[in-house]
C-alpha cells in the first residue's frame, strides 16, 4: 500500500468532506522506461525490415507493458467521505483510469460507526466502517460481504468484533442482519489519520463531542 494524504474541507457547519489521495504517480520510472525501449525497437525493426523472429522476441515484453498500464489504470487514486449531518454519508472512488463510483448511505441505516483494527498479510491495518442495516429490499445484501478490498478481506463480514463498539452497544439479535461499509477501504489510512474522521463523523451522525 502506498503513501497517501489527507485534507478536509468544511463545507458548511453541517457539511465536512475528507479526501485521502494517493501520491504515487500513476506510472513509475520503469514504466516509461520499458515503453521507451519498445518504441525504440518497433523504430528499428520498421526502417531496416527486421525479420517476424525478431519482432516475436518484443511481444512479451510489449504485452507486459500493455499489462502494467492496465493495471495501474485500475487503481484506486482518490477515495473520499462526504459527512452531511441530516441526511448521511457519501462516499466515492476515483481510480487513475478516471472513474469514479459513489456510494450514499442513508443516516437513518447508520447503527454505528467504528476504528478497527485487523491483520492483512502478516500486517495491522486499521479500518473504519460504518454499521448499517441493509435496505429494506436487499435481503441478499445481509448476507453478503459489502466489498472486496483489502481492508474488506481482513475486516470481520458482518458486525462481530466491531460490536464491540462501546458507546453504541447492538443488540445480538441484530448481528446477523447489519453489515460494515468500509471507508477508505483501498489506499488503508494510518490510525492517525482516521482519529480525526471517525470522531467528526461521530459527532455529525450521533451528536457525541468531536474532542
Amino acid at each position: 500500500m502506498g503513501l497517501a494524504e489527507m485534507t478536509v474541507k468544511v463545507l458548511s457547519p453541517d457539511v465536512k468532506e475528507f479526501k485521502l489521495t494517493s501520491t504515487d504517480d500513476m506510472f513509475t520510472a520503469a514504466d516509461y522506461f520499458l515503453l521507451s525501449l519498445l518504441i525504440v525497437v518497433f523504430h528499428f525493426a520498421v526502417i531496416f525490415h527486421v525479420n517476424s523472429s525478431f519482432l516475436l522476441l518484443v511481444v512479451p515484453p510489449a504485452a507486459l507493458v500493455v499489462a502494467r498500464v492496465l493495471y495501474r489504470r485500475s487503481r484506486v487514486q482518490e477515495e473520499s467521505l462526504l459527512v452531511i449531518r441530516e441526511l448521511g454519508v457519501q462516499l466515492q472512488t476515483r481510480y487513475y483510469s478516471g472513474a469514479v463510483t459513489h456510494r450514499f448511505v442513508d443516516k437513518k441505516r447508520i447503527r454505528a460507526i467504528v476504528l478497527n483494527e485487523a491483520v492483512k498479510s502478516y500486517a495491522v491495518i486499521f479500518y473504519m466502517a460504518f454499521i448499517v442495516e441493509p435496505p429494506p429490499n436487499d435481503d441478499a445484501g445481509r448476507r453478503r460481504r459489502p466489498t472486496s478490498s483489502a481492508a474488506a478481506s481482513a475486516a470481520p463480514t458482518h458486525v462481530g468484533a466491531a460490536a464491540s463498539d462501546a458507546a453504541r452497544t447492538l443488540r445480538p439479535a441484530d448481528a446477523d442482519r447489519l453489515v460494515l461499509v468500509l471507508a477508505f477501504e483501498n489506499l488503508l489510512p494510518k490510525l492517525h489519520t482516521l482519529l480525526p474522521v471517525y470522531r467528526a463523523s461521530r459527532a455529525m451522525m450521533f451528536g457525541e463531542p468531536e474532542e
